[in-house]
């Protein structure tokens, strides 16, 4: 690299500014940490993506300091975390699972003396509100150099450090950072992982439903939804439209409801008890995404039309995948970068929270002097486990879902 180009240093260089960044950057200035947080995007997420942040998350927070200020731009606590099995919106409830709220799981809590529930109840808020949240804590209260609109486009690590290349997309600017160490946060698509040249293992999802429901099972479903809606044969994508809506009294026709989810294939999330919502919608092969009207889609699918607001429509495809190393030397993963899952249940966040702060801890002793670079092995060893049972917690979820779903329709259709 240019000995001309203009140089910054820090302890840590984390690529990526999401809720895993940004929890590692906290954690590293709890301990002293001097810390360079660059993201290539210029602001924070507008997609809702993760909705529940765990109890452990939420303990993790609390330690930080932070679980309280977090709570005040979460669902209110006297709200339930409910999930309703309906045919349509405009149709009737077929199942409801029972949760409770945060205020009344405070209650169960005290009363538990056995060590088996967490400290904190969990949160009920969607990542496009606490993304921010995290963010403005970062700058108001830390000495942590945050530069969003910033893309890490390359690095060499050697015996004494790091040396990486940042890109301000605005400007064009370039610059060199020499850091101690580097965190990948950069999600799925990892740059830093990539580089590292370490790969990641899928797990099938489409396979492991039939190995574990039946292929029989799982193809009387599909010949089914052919037949009665003409649906085509699902190829593993899910369609996305988040929307703001005035119309309560349409969208919580059951009363308020976290989830709530059809035999049909789609699960609508209330955001905020208030006035934003999100649709997932499993599409069949065939579909061109592109090609769709986000409104009318969004209609369709709940059998109902309503004012609304499209803030967002998208694409995805969920993925069980785990990096085969959580990195090396001066070079680690935490989040995304190290493993994917299906969103239900919250796996994928929650878990890089953790390994947010623990990779963190490891950092700040290392660079502080009071520990040695085997607590970075041992961070990778750990978390690595954690992240194994949660990816395969996150399929069993997935797997219970969808024999529900398979249940209700063989139900509704007078198979069941």
């Amino acid at each position: 690299m240019s000995e001309t180009a203009q140089v910054d240093h820090a302890s840590v260089l984390i690529a990526g500014g999401g809720p895993v960044g940004l929890t590692l950057a906290l954690t590293l200035a709890r301990h002293g940490v001097h810390a360079l947080l660059v993201e290539r995007n210029p602001s924070t997420t507008t997609h809702p993506k993760m909705d529940i942040t765990n109890g452990r998350s939420m303990e993790l927070y609390r330690q930080l300091g932070i679980a309280d200020e977090l709570r005040k731009v979460a669902v209110p606590e006297d709200h339930p975390f409910d999930v309703a099995w309906v045919t349509k919106v405009s149709g009737w409830e077929l199942a409801r699972f029972r949760y409770p709220g945060v205020a009344e799981r405070r209650q169960t809590i005290r009363a538990c003396t056995d060590g088996t529930m967490t400290l904190e109840p969990p949160m009920r808020v969607s990542q496009a509100i606490l993304e921010p949240a995290l963010k403005a804590i970062l700058e108001t209260r830390t000495g942590i150099d945050v530069r969003y609109g910033w893309a890490l486009r390359s690095f060499r690590q050697h015996a004494d450090g790091v040396d990486a290349v940042i890109n301000c997309s605005a400007t064009g600017e370039t610059r060199t950072v020499r850091a101690d160490y580097l965190a990948g946060c950069d999600g799925a698509g990892s740059i830093v992982r990539r580089e590292l040249g370490i790969a990641l293992h899928d797990i099938d999802i489409r396979r492991l439903a039939a190995r574990e429901i039946g292929l029989r099972t799982v193809v009387a479903g599909t010949v089914r939804a052919f037949v009665e809606r003409h649906q085509t044969p699902m190829d593993g994508r899910v369609y996305m439209v988040h929307f703001t809506s005035p119309a309560r009294e349409v969208l919580e026709r059951f009363g308020t409801t976290w989830h709530t989810q059809s035999p049909e294939g789609w699960t609508l999330i209330s955001q905020n008890d208030r006035d934003t919502w999100t649709l997932h919608t499993l599409i069949g092969m065939g579909v061109k995404t592109e090609e769709i009207d986000p409104k009318q889609f969004l209609f369709a699918r709940l059998g109902v039309e309503f004012d609304c607001d499209i803030i967002v429509a998208n694409e995805w495809r969920p993925r069980l995948s785990l990096a085969d190393s959580y990195g090396h030397g001066r070079v680690w993963l935490a989040g995304d970068s190290a493993h994917q899952v299906v969103p239900n249940g919250g796996y994928g966040m929650n878990t890089g929270v953790g390994d947010a702060v623990g990779l963190g801890w490891a950092l700040a002793a290392v660079v502080n002097g009071w520990g040695g670079p085997r607590l970075l092995s041992a961070y990778a060893a750990e978390r690595r486990a954690v992240g194994v049972a949660n990816r395969d917690a996150s399929a069993r979820h997935t797997l219970v879902r969808l024999a529900i779903q398979m249940a209700h329709r063989a139900s509704l259709s007078g198979e069941g």
